[in-house]
């Protein structure tokens, strides 16, 4: 067993001060955004963990688990586009060099969270090593904003980083269905969780990197034009998903995970969030104090609420699985929200003052 069982997660992006001037309005959106997938990460977790059976079928549990897959994609999609903001506040060799210590930190720590502490209590020495090797949201997002960086430095041009941002981001989708042949070995299992999932990963590269990657691509283009912003994010949106529909029939055989189409599909709708969030928040320059804190402590929110749910041994999982109506499970969000936010808020307040509200992170 391993410290924090293997669960999807959300992609954790802690965000901080506005940048002053014209910039600081279109902002506020992916604040929002961040805040509605930190929500939703803790409920779907929450509700999934002690769901009976019973429950675990119909329309309503379809619609459910479908927005609940987007979160991920939300996480993974602001991820690239707070890269956006933080290249274009801060390209010096400090910037960058405080921007790569932050994602081998992400690294870190996602392996941080899957370390074999099972060792100490007799579990199985081989299987409790091989899931300390998986690949988790944090390790993917750590290895994409690497890359991220790797492009800005390499290519000057803004239509040169979109074109082979976009164009990467594209072919990591659609090369997802390839992984599935894969059979990692033992030696070689520390990199082959970074490509495929067949060895336990939940967020191998392919498909995950494709959402940072396009993530980074659109953003170099429409956050640079906010009388278009939310029109552009729509529209890209609504391109992606229509693109997704039309594929549908070609990758029917393949389960979700790896589908192209159905990657699309959800970069589709997360865009399309992002375009409506974009429009009613149009003019809003800040958040309230409160909501700009939490949206910059999603890290934490997501560490604290998977140990509080999947610790061995003593996490709410092993002993609520599988055996609670859905209001039991909505209680339980409720509950964690308010004991995860608390505790970001806090963790907050030791910390010396650097204002709130989104500003161009090192790293998500």
């Amino acid at each position: 067993m391993t410290a924090v069982q293997n669960r999807p997660g959300l992609s954790a992006a802690p965000s901080a001060r506005a940048p002053q001037g014209a910039l600081a309005p279109r902002l506020v959106f992916i604040d929002v955004l961040r805040l509605i997938a930190a929500v939703q990460m803790i409920q779907g977790h929450s509700v999934a963990a002690v769901l009976a059976p019973a429950y675990r079928h119909g329309p309503a549990f379809q619609a459910w688990s479908f927005a609940r897959g987007l979160t991920s994609v939300i996480f993974l999609v602001t991820a690239g586009l707070s890269f956006c903001l933080a290249e274009a506040r801060g390209n010096d060799t400090a910037a960058r060099k405080a921007r790569v210590r932050r994602a081998f930190a992400l690294i870190g720590l996602g392996y941080l969270m899957h370390a074999p502490l099972g060792l100490l209590l007799g579990a199985p020495l081989a299987e409790t090593l091989r899931a300390a090797l998986r690949v988790d949201v944090l390790q993917c997002i750590g290895v994409s904003l690497l890359s991220l960086e790797l492009i800005a430095v390499g290519f000057g041009s803004v239509w040169a980083r979109v074109s082979v941002a976009g164009l990467l981001g594209v072919s990591v989708l659609f090369a997802a269905p390839l992984t599935r042949t894969l059979v990692p070995s033992d030696g070689w299992l520390l990199l082959a969780n970074y490509v495929t999932g067949q060895a336990g990963s939940l967020f191998p590269l392919l498909p995950w990197a494709g959402y940072v990657l396009c993530g980074f691509a659109i953003g170099s283009v429409v956050l640079r034009a906010p009388r278009h912003l939310w029109w552009s994010l729509a529209g890209l949106g609504l391109g992606a998903l229509l693109v997704g529909l039309s594929l549908r029939s070609l990758y029917l055989e393949l389960p979700r995970g790896v589908s192209p189409a159905y990657s699309l599909v959800k970069l589709g709708c997360v865009l399309l969030l992002a375009g409506l969030l974009a429009f009613l928040l149009r003019g809003v320059t800040r958040l309230p104090r409160l909501l700009a804190l939490l949206a910059g402590e999603t890290l934490f929110l997501y560490l604290s609420h998977v140990v509080i749910l999947y610790a061995d041994h003593v996490g709410l999982e092993p002993r609520l699985r599988d055996a609670h109506s859905p209001l039991f499970g909505v209680l339980l969000a409720l509950g964690l929200l308010v004991l995860c936010g608390a505790g970001a808020l806090g963790l907050r307040s030791l910390r010396r003052p650097s204002g709130s509200g989104t500003r161009a992170a090192p790293s998500p």
